[in-house]
């Protein structure tokens, strides 16, 4: 798992930004030779799950990784190949624990995931939360 992360912080292209509050975007480009394709598939390389979820996580943690305690919701509509920039945006929900959401303290965000501007993953996490958001 830890060379998991590590892959995906150096796939991290600059600094995570704030377009709004409580709204996070980051870039990550994972080139051919990123050790998450080993495997995934050997003729035709895609980026895994994994890593996607892991970048919506260092991404909430504005470039730190954030626990995920729960993965809610995850849909994964389009594969990426290696060399295509992932953009990953980010928005901070609730505490999970805390009026209608009724599940292990954490943070609710919501993540949407695109290679340009086509929706590639969209996702909903409970991550350890933090003071980062």
């Amino acid at each position: 798992m830890e060379s998991l992360v590590a892959a995906v912080m150096e796939a991290g292209r600059g600094p995570v930004r704030e377009c709004a509050p409580g709204v996070l975007e980051a870039e990550f480009l994972f080139s051919a030779g990123c050790p998450v394709f080993s495997g995934h598939f050997p003729d035709k390389p895609i980026l895994p799950g994994i890593a996607q979820i892991t970048a919506a996580a260092c991404t909430a943690g504005r470039g730190r990784l954030l626990p995920v305690r729960l993965i809610e919701r995850c849909k994964f509509l389009r594969p990426v190949p290696p060399g295509e920039t992932l953009r990953v945006r980010v928005e901070a929900g609730t505490r999970a624990g805390s009026g209608a959401w009724r599940r292990e303290d954490g943070l609710r965000v919501t993540a949407r995931l695109f290679v340009g501007e086509e929706n590639c993953a969209s996702m909903t996490l409970v991550l350890e939360e933090t003071e980062q958001i």
